[in-house]
């Protein structure tokens, strides 16, 4: 299945280095791997444009969608549950400053996507239903005169049922808007109140729904969600037949609750455990649950485990738009390219960049033109974006689908997560590709982590743990060699940058990094990154002195630098007031590990 057996000694060491981020981060929903990338990357709203402008073809079979979001960040309230950025209450002037500077955004970005006919346009937030009329129209005009539309493009908005009106309505319909979706979440008046959604019951429900009838406009869907507090299975699937049954939805999506930090410490009382087992049973009963409403309803199923599920009405007779809003939304669908427009809205460039948009300052009618923050992305980074989200509902993966995206077998992409699950036992051949074995939504997430680079796991430990990786904390650990000062073994210290020690070896670079510790108690790690043979016993004795150096440095607290440039220095604790840690590293072993390590990426020994 996999073109090369992984090397046990990584192996060993790469579970450890996943269990440590198990540990510190409650292990989330397994699409939050998708985005462990490593730092952060700026970039001005010029520069985007520039990224823009590379925009290519798909590299498989399958035609490459380009889609546009526009998120709206305002709500009436914030639902307790969310786990979308940059929410916050609304005001007339912050509506305002949000749209002048989007209007911006797209006088700078419209012409480098002149060349992109798009798909799918979709307003989602927040909620944009807290748009005037008047607000939306101005929108929706911008968006039109400045962006090439594909005459069949698809058109949905998002609304909250409690914010809208028959006036907003009007304006969505005359701009093309065909389908809409709103949160449901739960009938229960009592749990929307106690999650800030306010006292929504099946009232507010049913005058939307007349609302969109009265104007010809069926093609609406709905979600709700399994697993909030205060609900219990069968309560929510009561609502669902209600629903169902009552209103006749297009569609609907239920999801499970991601347990977010805050939702957790706010209903759980902080315990991850409380709250997967409350979850459970709503991932056990879920699935033939919506099954038995499928068939009640004269519905079909369309995804009925993991994240999502969901139902469709069949006996629509008009044609389902070629593109749709799944194609905006959903992570396994490749190659897409995603143009995000307002803060927190994801753009990407398939194969290039993946980015969020954010306001020039802490409010959102500060001034400047937006900023962007995120990743330059290669095709292995499309990959495993493709293959946690859809490992993360289905347990098949079809290699017509997966080459159609990126052109190359699964193998070539992924290598050391195929080889991982093999080893593992949880790998299978298929009629139409590969599969994993069966497992609830926590075993597939620890499963998943073997999707993502070890230095993007390192920097998200570095990042919970506090430690000072940058530029400059990692200089300050090997205080005070100045760069080009003579090392043993005749090399030199060539740079250094985050997390990375560089040296010159016979002419050669060998980059050694800086690690966080895989156990409270364990000392900071140095990994020697891919050297060339030859270069091992060169290397090794620069290498011993670098370890010596970072040991001494270990508990020295920096000020600020002297005239000659470099930190001075006084030894009074350690990176951080709380961290106290040593450096370590067996050179020779860790090299020699080296060498046998199938991994094209990272080398590990501790």
């Amino acid at each position: 299945m996999s073109s090369r057996p992984i090397d046990p000694r990584h192996a060993a060491a790469r579970r450890r280095l996943q269990d440590r981020y198990a540990e510190l981060s409650g292990l989330p929903d397994a699409s939050r791997l998708a985005y462990l990338r490593g730092p952060l990357v700026s970039w001005t709203e010029e520069e985007v444009a520039g990224l823009w402008a590379t925009a290519t073809l798909p590299v498989g079979t399958r035609p490459l969608q380009n889609n546009v979001y526009v998120h709206v960040p305002f709500c009436k309230s914030i639902c307790r549950f969310c786990n979308y950025e940059r929410l916050r209450p609304s005001s007339p002037a912050w509506l305002r400053a949000w749209l002048e500077r989007l209007k911006g955004s797209l006088d700078t970005l419209a012409p480098a996507v002149g060349h992109l006919e798009f798909h799918t346009l979709y307003l989602g937030g927040g909620t944009p239903s807290t748009l005037p009329a008047t607000l939306l129209e101005e929108l929706l005009t911008a968006l039109d005169e400045r962006l090439r539309w594909h005459p069949r493009s698809s058109r949905e908005f998002e609304f909250d049922p409690a914010v809208m009106s028959g006036a907003r309505l009007d304006v969505l319909q005359a701009h093309g808007f065909q389908r809409f979706s709103f949160g449901i979440q739960t009938l229960d008046a009592g749990v929307n109140q106690a999650h800030d959604r306010g006292p929504q019951g099946v009232e507010v429900v049913a005058r939307r729904f007349a609302e969109l009838e009265e104007r010809g406009l069926d093609a609406v869907s709905c979600d709700f969600l399994f697993g909030l507090a205060g609900t219990t299975p069968e309560r929510v699937f009561e609502e669902m037949d209600t629903v169902l049954r009552r209103f006749r939805p297009l569609w609907i999506d239920a999801y499970l609750v991601t347990p977010t930090l805050s939702y957790v410490e706010g209903h759980f009382g902080g315990s991850y455990e409380a709250f997967w087992a409350h979850l459970k049973p709503f991932q056990e009963q879920a699935e033939p649950a919506i099954a038995r409403l499928a068939k009640a309803h004269g519905y079909r199923v369309t995804e009925g485990h993991g994240h999502r599920m969901s139902l469709a009405r069949p006996d629509r007779t008009r044609r389902r738009s070629t593109f749709g809003y799944s194609q905006l939304v959903n992570e396994q669908r490749r190659p897409m390219n995603l143009l995000g427009l307002g803060p927190s809205a994801r753009s990407q460039i398939f194969g290039v960049a993946a980015l969020q948009t954010r306001d020039p300052g802490d409010r959102p009618d500060a001034a400047g033109p937006a900023r962007y923050e995120g990743h330059p992305v290669s095709l292995e980074d499309e990959a495993r974006t493709f293959l946690v989200h859809h490992l993360r509902d289905a347990d098949e993966v079809p290699s017509e689908l997966f080459e159609g995206c990126f052109g190359r077998p699964v193998a070539e992409l992924a290598g050391r997560a195929m080889a991982a699950w093999e080893a593992e036992g949880l790998l299978s051949s298929t009629a139409r590709g590969f599969g994993l074995t069966p497992q609830d939504r926590l075993d597939r997430a620890r499963s998943l982590l073997w999707l993502v680079p070890d230095q993007a796991l390192e920097h998200e430990l570095a990042r919970r743990m506090a430690l000072d990786l940058t530029d400059d904390g990692v200089a300050r650990l090997v205080h005070p060699l100045p760069v080009g000062a003579a090392l043993a073994g005749g090399a030199r210290l060539s740079r250094v940058s985050a997390r990375r020690i560089h040296l010159r070896v016979q002419g050669r670079e060998v980059s050694v990094r800086v690690a966080p510790p895989l156990d409270d108690a364990a000392p900071l790690r140095l990994v020697v990154d891919r050297v060339p043979p030859a270069l091992i016993e060169s290397a090794s004795p620069a290498v011993r002195q670098l370890t010596a150096l970072v040991r001494r440095n270990h508990h020295v607290l920096p000020h600020p630098p002297d005239a000659a440039g470099l930190p001075t220095c006084e030894t009074r604790g350690v990176l951080g007031p709380a961290v106290a840690w040593v450096a370590s590293l067996q050179v020779t072993e860790a090299l020699r590990l080296l060498l046998g390590d199938p991994s094209p990426v990272v080398r590990v020994h501790n």
